[in-house]
């Protein structure tokens, strides 16, 4: 009796899905070698494409027919052997020398004989014919998506493409999730204070960046981002560039600027990187770059020679005559230490707010437990009317193009409904972090290193400028509202104050005994 082995294959869990799965491709097979009582010594289940070769298992079946432990085998259809030229040609070749003695499916055979080969030869060479072809029409459907003006290929981090739409009909929008974190990313690099070492420690440890699989961004994909012309509109397919429809994330003039910063050389950066306050201020009279600058002097009496450092505009613009004269060093340090103490907060106020921020987050989790339990009942009720449509399907009720039709708008709906599943904002732990930061903020400024401290300051403000020797800020919203409570608290807490009864309402007072800082009434006497 010829030994056989059973070979099962698909090429990936979302391709072929017309096929039997592995499953069924065993189910059949085993009946079909119990009914013509087949002597099965091994099977073999893969999923992996036969395009190329270079499959494990089916190697490994190669080699045990070589050396006689099978002479036979057994498998759904011919394709699911070969779709390559290499593996038909090793398994024909095997037939050749009768070291393979059959090829059994369970609707024919094929043994050594001219016959039989050709006809597998056929099967196999229309198996590739089917996948030459395939690949073509993808190729002709990613150019024409690309001179449509959408980028072809699975969308960059902080875009997405839109799940809703159906393969072939997908377009590039911003990720409502991910598309600023994106560019806070890009405007760190663009201040030239970061690496992108140091940028990658942010995003991922920091802000707890995670792609849509729910991986933080490796340092090779941050490269990547910051080199690709996809962000300022522009992409390049089949050796022709094309300008997007999707909305851009940089302007080609800030590209450009970080095309310069991450290929400048290491000396060139420790160099700028010797000032404390390199990168980080910009003219209010032209908007051009502040530089730091450093004289030394000599004193003849004493021999004593000193080094001051100064901050200046680079005067660059041409359009606009600006006079900003130099600032030292000190001067600026003093400035930036009077923005820190505008944000600052003390230890019970920092205590006070994360006891309310994580009442609020458990509040809003009750919510989302309910949230989602209903999301869940719709998804069911969904998968239920899928089950009745198929039923009405193979009743013959409904034609095929009914039930396609129908079921794509269940899965389209289905699959909204699974994105909002178990979708929040993580914001506790964002907001944590703010207060940890404005906790004592002047103190951890001047402990800090250098770089510390330029970390420091761009974590409160994204642009800052200079004009006569006064800095002025442009401070993220969460520090801009501690700043803007700190100097103007009637703006903020007036409509607590009782205005025209004299006594406090048990509602007030529960708030004034649970903030110690909170002034019920502001009097002459505070």
């Amino acid at each position: 009796m010829n030994r056989f082995v059973i070979y099962a294959r698909k090429s990936s869990e979302t391709e072929d899905r017309q096929m039997l799965s592995i499953d069924s491709q065993l189910n059949e097979l085993k009946n079909v070698a119990k009914k013509q009582q087949l002597e099965v010594v091994d099977i073999l289940t893969e999923s992996k494409s036969a395009k190329e070769p270079g499959r494990p298992l089916f190697n490994q079946m190669i080699e045990t027919i070589q050396k006689g432990e099978v002479d036979s085998i057994l498998v759904w259809n011919p394709d699911r052997l070969s779709r390559n030229s290499v593996d038909a040609g090793i398994l024909i070749y095997l037939l050749d020398k009768d070291k393979l003695k059959e090829v059994v499916t369970p609707y024919q055979s094929f043994k050594n004989t001219p016959n039989d080969k050709f006809l597998l030869s056929i099967l196999w060479g229309q198996a590739k014919l089917e996948n030459d072809n395939k690949g073509i029409n993808v190729k002709r459907g990613m150019k024409t998506k690309a001179e449509m003006g959408w980028y072809p290929y699975p969308a960059m981090n902080g875009y997405l493409n839109t799940p809703e739409r159906p393969k072939g009909y997908k377009i590039v929008v911003k990720d409502p999730d991910r598309f600023h974190l994106v560019r806070k990313m890009w405007d760190l690099i663009l201040t030239g204070v970061y690496t992108l070492s140091q940028i990658h420690r942010i995003a991922n440890e920091d802000w707890g960046y995670r792609d849509r699989r729910g991986k933080p961004i490796s340092r090779s994909n941050m490269y990547e981002m910051f080199s690709h012309p996809f962000y300022y509109g522009y992409y390049q397919y089949d050796n022709v560039w094309y300008k997007g429809k999707h909305e851009p994330m940089v302007t080609k003039e800030e590209w450009d600027e970080v095309q310069a910063l991450i290929h400048r050389p290491a000396t060139t950066y420790l160099k700028e990187h010797q000032f404390l306050f390199a990168n980080l201020l910009k003219c209010d009279n032209c908007s051009f770059a502040v530089v730091g600058t450093r004289k030394t002097k000599q004193y003849k009496r004493t021999h004593r020679k000193a080094v001051y450092t100064y901050y200046r505009c680079t005067h660059k613009s041409k359009a606009i005559e600006c006079h900003e004269t130099p600032t030292t060093e000190s001067s600026l340090k003093n400035e930036f230490v009077k923005i820190l103490e505008q944000v600052e907060i003390d230890n019970d106020f920092k205590q006070w707010a994360k006891k309310y921020y994580h009442e609020l987050n458990e509040y809003e989790s009750q919510n989302l437990s309910e949230i989602n339990s209903s999301i869940n009942m719709q998804i069911a009720s969904i998968d239920k009317q899928i089950s009745t449509l198929l039923d009405a399907f193979l009743t013959e009720s409904i034609s095929k193009d009914e039930h396609d039709k129908k079921r794509h708008e269940l899965l389209v709906v289905k699959t909204s409904l699974q994105d909002k599943l178990n979708k929040t904002d993580e914001w506790l732990p964002k907001v944590n972090k703010v207060l940890d930061t404005a906790h004592n903020i002047k103190e951890k400024f001047r402990k800090k290193s250098p770089d510390e401290k330029r970390e420091l300051i761009h974590s409160v403000g994204s642009n800052f400028f200079l004009k006569d020797g006064l800095v002025r800020p442009d401070l993220e919203k969460p520090y801009y509202i501690l700043a803007d409570a700190k100097n103007n608290p009637r703006k903020y807490f007036n409509r607590l104050e009782p205005v025209e009864s004299s006594f406090l309402s048990p509602q007030t007072l529960a708030l004034a005994m649970k903030n110690p800082n909170w002034l019920p009434r502001l009097d002459s006497n505070q």
